[in-house]
């Protein structure tokens, strides 16, 4: 089938949508404007090609291609073989009825005249549509439901005109040269199609700004609506309809959310580091592998919500536009579909095992998200697919750890059990975009991220009076992160001993602190420490870690002794003790005791 002509007459459709008028009496007006006429003769295609080929000046053509396949010499009539064929003969007959009244129009009016023509017939046709006449009615249709709810977008070769026909002439790599053998893509290649054009659009009347250039529309139709339309081809019946409703589940949220991911980019793109298509196919057929796996519980769809497996898919497109090079690189001739695939698996097996399902489906995406995020992000500046530290592997582990984690900490219950699920989901994605800041912090073997996770939990969990709020313990998680991206090493690999126990130099200070101020809290209600009170000693300790130590080295005891002085300051005097004057008092004393180990 000739795809430039059925292009061509979907923008003739489009054009006479646009216009509303009778376009034959337009074109005797005003030549340029010139747009295919619609009247349409009341008898099928078939008996068209029949009555074109019985009129005397047509009778040699019954005997020349492409009429010759299907003419019947006996009866005297053209009969259908089979959907190629019959396209080709309309579309000679519709073009060689328009030669002489078209001899003075160009090739683009004729071809607009005769592509028009024929789509529009189609409509009418008795034979059973064709892969070619559904996507090229729905391409008209979406567009023309376009151009009556956004006629800015849908204007006579504007930005939404030139995006429908991109997809136009991109669908022969939907269908196969032989469109009798679509199989059990019957019409589902064409729903697929029809989402992705009408969130393009979308995207296009959201902000008209923006462009979806013709490149962009191939990597799309290439990468992603090509492999969701051929993964089909090899399942059974009961296979295909869990497919389909896969596919139902996704496409929508996903190929909107993807195209907004493609216009945010497109200024990096015009630079030449353009959307990889295969980047794209390879997220693509890795998911929808990894989504119809048989074994459960390597199985992403039976572990995620609806919402989370589109989201996860978007995280992994998003990680596929801005950095092909983690999927695909065609010069070392790496194509990692399978890492891909066995990461998905590996993530749907680390929450199935996680504690009796403690995590949530949405905190276990959130968690995969923020991982895909801060791995993909600084994957090419890191790893460059380095084998002695795959990305996956890394992702993978990531993933599995800080689930972990959360599962076991929700399940004890404490302080951390009083966030709510958006404040659990920034708990670890504050740490995950601190740590990936320093993207050598981001290792398989020394679990960096999920030492300062740990760390945060432990200090979070001694709260259990409620003296910060929420926030106020995110906050400092992001204070604690920062640290940790500076100071890891001393913060949270250096021990030091505390009632004969080794223990990381940021939970061995921090940790006893809060249950001082705690218990002076508990003993001393009329004089409780306000949250910006804590808050300043916690941070202020956590600055002064990150100096010189050697005096809290030489006495591990030195802040507890501080505490206990100052607590019993306050008791003494309360009227001198504001919280103002205990900042004031902390920021001096802590110093001189972390450095030097002695009391002011």
């Amino acid at each position: 089938m000739d795809i430039l002509l059925i292009s061509a007459g979907i923008k003739a459709m489009l054009r006479a949508a646009q216009s509303g008028i009778d376009l034959s009496v337009e074109r005797k007006i005003d030549k340029p404007i010139f747009l295919p006429t619609i009247r349409l003769p009341q008898s099928t295609p078939l008996q068209q090609v029949s009555e074109f080929l019985n009129e005397f000046d047509n009778i040699a053509l019954r005997t020349q291609p492409p009429f010759a396949k299907g003419w019947h010499e006996p009866s005297l009539s053209w009969t259908y073989t089979d959907a190629a064929n019959s396209q080709a003969c309309i579309a000679k007959m519709y073009e060689l009825k328009s030669a002489n009244v078209l001899s003075d129009s160009s090739s683009e009016q004729k071809d607009m005249l005769i592509g028009g023509r024929m789509i529009e017939q189609w409509r009418y046709d008795n034979q059973p549509p064709t892969a070619w006449s559904r996507m090229a009615l729905t391409l008209v249709d979406i567009g023309a439901e376009f151009i009556a709810a956004y006629p800015s977008v849908m204007g006579a070769d504007s930005k939404g005109e030139k995006l429908v026909i991109s997809f136009a002439t991109k669908l022969d790599s939907l269908i196969p040269n032989d469109v009798e053998d679509m199989g059990k893509r019957h019409d589902f290649e064409n729903r697929v199609l029809a989402v992705f054009v009408r969130s393009s659009l979308a995207v296009l009347a959201e902000n008209t700004k923006v462009i979806i250039d013709d490149e962009q529309v191939a990597a799309i139709v290439s990468g992603v609506i090509n492999p969701i339309v051929t993964q089909m081809e090899n399942k059974d019946l009961s296979e295909v309809i869990q497919y389909r409703d896969l596919i139902n589940t996704l496409i929508g949220p996903s190929s909107i959310a993807v195209m907004r991911l493609i216009v945010d980019n497109t200024e990096g793109y015009l630079g030449g580091n353009f959307v990889d298509d295969k980047a794209l196919g390879i997220v693509t057929k890795a998911f929808l592998n990894a989504a119809t796996e048989t074994a459960q519980d390597k199985n992403i769809a039976a572990v995620f919500s609806k919402q989370g497996l589109s989201a996860l898919l978007v995280a992994g497109l998003d990680v596929a536009i801005k950095q092909p090079e983690v999927f695909f690189d065609e010069s070392k001739h790496i194509d990692n579909t399978e890492a891909m695939q066995g990461l998905l698996s590996n993530i749907a097996t680390s929450f199935s095992a996680s504690a009796s399902n403690t995590l949530d489906k949405k905190l276990s995406t959130a968690i995969a998200i923020n991982v895909f995020n801060a791995v993909g992000e600084h994957a090419n500046v890191l790893f460059k697919l380095d084998a002695n530290k795959p990305w996956d592997k890394l992702a993978a582990s990531l993933i599995r750890d800080f689930s972990a984690e959360m599962s076991t900490s929700l399940a004890n219950g404490g302080r951390i059990d009083l966030f709510n699920n958006e404040q659990q989901q920034r708990l670890s994605n504050i740490i995950l975009t601190q740590i990936s800041q320093s993207p050598s912090m981001l290792s398989i073997h020394d679990q960096t991220a999920l030492k300062v996770l740990k760390g945060s939990i432990a200090i979070i969990q001694q709260d259990n009076s409620f003296m910060l709020s929420n926030e106020e313990w995110l906050a400092f998680t992001e204070l604690l992160s920062n640290a940790a991206v500076t100071d890891f090493e001393r913060l949270f690999n250096k021990s030091i001993s505390v009632a004969g126990e080794q223990k990381a130099l940021i939970t061995a200070v921090i940790i006893p602190l809060v249950q001082r101020i705690e218990q002076f809290n508990s003993d001393s209600a009329d004089l409780a420490w306000q949250a910006n009170t804590v808050m300043h000693l916690v941070s202020t300790t956590v600055d002064g870690l990150k100096g010189n130590i050697s005096g809290l080295l030489s006495q591990p005891t030195i802040i507890n002794e501080l505490m206990d002085d100052l607590l019993q300051k306050v008791v003494n005097e309360p009227d001198k003790w504001g919280s103002d004057t205990i900042k004031e008092y902390l920021t001096d004393s802590l110093k001189s005791a972390i450095t030097e180990g002695v009391l002011p």
